[in-house]
């Protein structure tokens, strides 16, 4: 993997709250914010891995939006 520049993001209190409580406990800077993927895992892993979290993620969206409404 080649070295990329920092990416700077605002957290917003609510986005800090659901990284407080999901974040990968590991707080090294090469690794992932949520411990959905490691180092070792192959690119189809990760893949295979990525659409149920992506569910989970667009399913927790659609009720925060219905609850925003």
């Amino acid at each position: 993997m080649t070295p990329q520049g920092p990416i700077s993001v605002v957290l917003v209190p609510e986005l800090k709250a659901i990284i407080d409580k999901w974040d990968n406990l590991d707080k090294h800077p090469d690794n992932y914010v949520f411990a959905v993927y490691d180092d070792t895992m192959s690119a189809l892993r990760k893949h295979d891995l990525s659409v149920p979290f992506i569910r989970v993620i667009i399913i927790g969206w659609r009720r925060f939006f219905k609850s925003a409404e």
